[in-house]
């Protein structure tokens, strides 16, 4: 009878999209999370540890572009050894603020007037599981 707090608050956390370290509960939440339109739940799969307002803003944006197209398959995918993923805008460089484990992509069911197909999104983990690396200003 102890333990029945314990399971409850773990479905209680599954049920808010909380993505454990396995890759299936974070594809799983992430599908979810879009299939409502829930930001706030794509919010808490984002890893923002010292990201700036600007590029907070943009992944905001690019999650609420997404929403008016359906989900056909999410999979997170390897990356090359040794692949980087800096980049230099208006001046400042960023670099991603986790160590990168693999690419999240997205695929979507095309729409008859064309438009987004997939996105990407690359993938660390933390202490609590995977999450989407942010790009935090280095320079």
């Amino acid at each position: 009878m102890g333990k029945a707090p314990l399971v409850v608050a773990a479905v209680t956390f599954a049920g808010l999209g909380w993505a454990s370290g396995d890759e299936r509960s974070f594809t799983m939440a992430f599908e979810r999370a879009h299939r409502l339109g829930d930001l706030r739940q794509l919010e808490r799969l984002v890893h923002w540890e010292g990201v700036d307002e600007f590029t907070r803003r943009s992944v905001m944006k690019a999650f609420q572009m997404d929403f008016g197209s359906r989900i056909r398959s999410v999979k997170i995918v390897p990356v090359p050894p040794g692949a980087t993923f800096e980049y230099t805008l208006r001046g400042t460089t960023y670099r991603p603020n986790l160590t990168i484990v693999g690419r999240l992509v997205v695929d979507y069911v095309p729409k008859p007037e064309g438009g987004v197909t997939s996105s990407t999104y690359l993938v660390g983990r933390t202490a609590r599981g995977l999450r989407i690396a942010s790009a935090r200003p280095v320079s």
